[in-house]
């Protein structure tokens, strides 16, 4: 006789029972981790982003006026072209022809369109990121030509085709036959009509770079480089992870061939963007528009901005408690406050307020 005994099928059932229940735990664990894991993933990739933006914008900012000239010598220029798509138009930033650029200029609440946002233009030689914009050098007689420093450094030296402003000491505009930028050549300064034979050798005036495009029909249009940073929300291509009623903050140089705004999305899924000015004798300001280029130098002393956005994406879990205010300024005037919850879906995702308190170092004289 088998002494052999197989299972039940009520134990075989028992035990298929307790193995879905493992499996089925294990599976809800694995996807528990799963989505974890790619929010955690997604936190990162903003944290990476924010921090590229934060850091950008304190360059410009700290480097807002390098390289800028405070007289003109009687030279017209030109900025933005018109964008009738964009709110406000890129051309409400711009300087009359012939004034001097200020370093900052400002539109308060000016982005009707994106959550009453702010809008910062900055002004400066090195405000364009290109081979040439970061170069300098001075200008100097040698004993018998003005001559141009070499650092001996082959990235930090001009070299053909870099096209560079020449200006004196008092930061005048030197012009060169009669134009007041030329393509380096060579490192001489052939044309220096408006210079004095000094009496002996030294240092006289200062070089910058503006751009290096290789087609020298894209002359230079404006003695300066100029970045805009505003809110807008694209047609296309607008990240799925972001609330829908948010916005991308963007970073865009204005391109010397047209006038025409380079667009370069900075940071995603931000619904504010506001600034406001520290000057000189302690008191704040949301305005610049009575000031002129050398108000800005001699008054500003501290930009302080306010970024309202959310990290990774939408968590049907989670729950933004209370409201966040934008306080932008050390006597906490409120600004504007957000509260999620009367917005929709926007309570489910986590909303930061990144602040941040910036000191130009290239204002005054």
């Amino acid at each position: 006789m088998n002494s052999q005994k197989g299972m039940t099928l009520v134990e075989i059932m028992v035990t298929l029972v307790v193995l879905l229940i493992v499996i089925g735990g294990a599976g809800a664990a694995y996807l528990k981790l799963l989505k974890g894991f790619k929010s955690e993933s997604k936190i990162a990739e903003s944290y990476m982003g924010n921090l590229t933006a934060r850091e950008l914008l304190r360059y410009d900012i700290e480097m807002a006026g390098f390289g800028l000239p405070s007289n003109l010598n009687g030279i017209t220029y030109y900025e933005a072209v018109s964008d009738e798509n964009v709110t406000p138009n890129p051309t409400s930033f711009n300087e009359p022809s012939n004034t001097v650029p200020r370093p900052l200029v400002f539109g308060n609440n000016g982005a009707t369109n994106n959550n009453s946002s702010d809008v910062l233009v900055i002004k400066s030689t090195v405000a364009n990121l290109n081979k040439a914009t970061r170069k300098w050098s001075t200008l100097y007689y040698d004993g018998i030509k003005w001559k141009v420093k070499r650092w001996q450094v082959s990235d930090q030296d001009f070299s053909n085709p870099d096209r560079v402003i020449v200006m004196d000491t008092s930061r005048k505009l030197l012009l060169k036959s009669g134009s007041w930028y030329f393509t380096f050549k060579s490192d001489y300064y052939s044309d220096a009509s408006e210079l004095a034979t000094p009496t002996s050798t030294g240092e006289l005036g200062l070089v910058h770079g503006i751009n290096s495009d290789s087609d020298l029909t894209k002359n230079p249009r404006m003695p300066f480089n100029r970045v805009d940073y505003y809110l807008k929300r694209p047609v296309d291509n607008f990240p799925s992870r972001c609330y829908p009623e948010s916005y991308i903050l963007y970073r865009s140089t204005i391109n010397h061939g047209d006038g025409k705004r380079n667009d370069e999305p900075l940071m995603d899924c931000v619904m504010d963007f506001q600034v406001i000015f520290g000057l000189a004798d302690n008191t704040w300001t949301n305005s610049l528009a009575s000031l002129s280029a050398n108000d800005i130098r001699q008054q500003v002393r501290q930009v302080n901005i306010a970024i309202l956005y959310h990290e990774g994406k939408q968590e049907d879990s989670f729950y933004f408690p209370g409201s966040l205010s934008l306080e932008d300024d050390p006597a906490k005037a409120t600004v504007k406050t957000f509260t999620p919850s009367n917005l929709g879906e926007a309570v489910h995702y986590r909303w930061e307020v990144l602040k941040m308190a910036i000191k130009p170092m290239n204002l005054t004289d």
